[in-house]
């Protein structure tokens, strides 16, 4: 290894810009007097053994290029463990976020090497790719799992429907997903997998289309109002897609396609009779179970897992029929944010997310609670009112015909009213809820909306 004479510090300066590294060997007297050691990796002294330099070129090594053993990837100063997703910067903890996290990652490993991606994962002698890799993501615990990208999600979605995972991997997805909690982007990512899977039909209307759904378990306390909001708000001029499913857990309560039914409608409707029901009424029923290839495979696994998750709140954000405007029921207040949050990503019009009676679309009469991407909307408030009411599909579907002929007045039929006149609003026909109220009474009182429920049960 040759020596560098004092003349000519820059040497070691244009190793470094190369990231090569830099190993000298020098005389003793050279350790105080040659500014340029100070720019290598490693010295050694003059005389030194064999042993000792191979050392040395291995740890200047490591330096440059970094090392990996098992889950840690270690590039001087900063070292990543891949098992944790964990930072450190001189054994101090930092926080990055996770395309910060994935750009180190990459960079970390050695020139020439495949950086490792979602879809591989290395630990030790372990492999982990495909769906393995998925759950690994999401499921490592509070400190290691990581969000989906839109991209993961969306495939993930696609796999699941597809049945190109096992039940033990969809249950094991499932329920990390659920603890962990989705991001918009990863709800977003699951919506779209559903999308993808939907037929792409776009019915012969005028109308502007708002697609509605709450929790595909249904109504187990009392009516669910859905199909009689939607039933209002078509009368008025808007067209209402409700989508639902077969009874689902945890609750298996009464959903819209249920009441249709009792109404003596076609309650599994084909896509393509989804979309003349449309045409002829302004409203279309859409059953997942009926439109959706592989939704009740999925939906059976979820019943076995017992408790609700990521697809609980994917299935909602489904643009069937081509809507992009958009109302939502959600139970929990902080899945506001990330409904519309979702849907801002998936390109809607307008997307209104409701905390709706057990979680379905239609407003609480009492104390309603509605919130877009600007906030919280303002609406009437009749506090103490009630939808009261049983929850069976038959006395449901009676309670529609009675607010749709005008001879509810109740919590039942305030809360209809009030979740139609929104509905007119997220449609562009009202400005505001409380100006699609009178616009629904009107429908109401010139027969409009037994005309709707007419043509709707067919």
């Amino acid at each position: 290894m040759p020596r560098i004479p004092p003349t000519r510090p820059s040497t070691c300066t244009r190793l470094h810009e190369e990231e090569l590294p830099v190993v000298l060997a020098v005389e003793p007297d050279q350790l105080s007097a040659d500014p340029a050691l100070l720019d290598a990796h490693e010295l050694l002294v003059t005389p030194y053994r064999s042993e000792e330099l191979a050392a040395r070129i291995a740890r200047a090594r490591r330096r440059v290029n970094g090392v990996e053993s098992g889950d840690v990837v270690r590039v001087g100063a900063l070292e990543l463990n891949l098992a944790t997703y964990q930072v450190s910067i001189d054994g101090r903890p930092v926080d990055f976020a996770y395309m910060e996290y994935e750009l180190l990652k990459f960079l970390g490993h050695d020139r020439g090497r495949q950086p490792m991606t979602t879809p591989t994962l290395t630990r030790g002698r372990s492999r982990y790719d495909g769906f393995r890799a998925t759950i690994k993501a999401v499921g490592t615990g509070p400190r290691g799992s990581r969000a989906l990208s839109f991209g993961e999600a969306r495939q993930a979605m696609v796999e699941l429907l597809a049945g190109e995972v096992s039940d033990v991997q969809a249950g094991a997805f499932l329920v990390a997903m659920r603890i962990k909690g989705e991001t918009p982007e990863e709800l977003a990512g699951l919506a779209q997998g559903l999308r993808d899977a939907a037929p792409a039909l776009r019915p012969a209307t005028g109308r502007p289309l708002v697609a509605c759904a709450g929790a595909y378990d249904g109504t187990s306390e009392g009516p669910h109002l859905g199909l009689a909001a939607a039933v209002l708000a078509a009368a008025a001029g808007a067209g209402i897609v409700t989508h639902c499913g077969d009874a689902l857990g945890p609750k298996f309560g009464v959903t819209p396609a249920e009441v249709l039914d009792a109404l003596r409608g076609n309650a599994r409707p084909s896509p393509e009779e989804s979309v003349r029901m449309l045409e002829r009424s302004g409203v279309a029923v859409v059953h997942a179970g009926e439109a959706l290839p592989g939704w009740r495979r999925l939906a059976a696994l979820r019943d076995q897992v017992g408790v609700r998750g990521p697809v609980h709140s994917a299935e909602k954000l489904v643009d069937w029929l081509g809507a992009r405007r958009f109302v939502i029921g959600h139970s929990h207040a902080p899945y506001a944010e990330r409904i519309w949050g979702a849907l801002g990503l998936l390109g809607a019009e307008r997307a209104v997310a409701v905390r709706g009676i057990e979680g379905t679309d239609v407003l609480r009469p009492g104390r309603p609670s509605a919130a877009d991407a600007g906030g919280r909307l303002e609406l009437p408030e009749q506090l103490g009112l009630q939808a009261g009411g049983e929850p069976a599909a038959p006395a449901t579907a009676a309670l529609t015909r009675a607010i749709a002929a005008g001879d509810e007045d109740g919590g039942a039929a305030h809360a209809a009213i009030l979740s139609a006149g929104l509905r007119l609003a997220v449609a562009g026909l009202a400005g505001g809820a409380v100006e699609g109220m009178a616009m629904v009474r009107a429908a109401v009182a010139d027969g409009r909306a037994t005309a709707t429920l007419d043509a709707l049960a067919g």
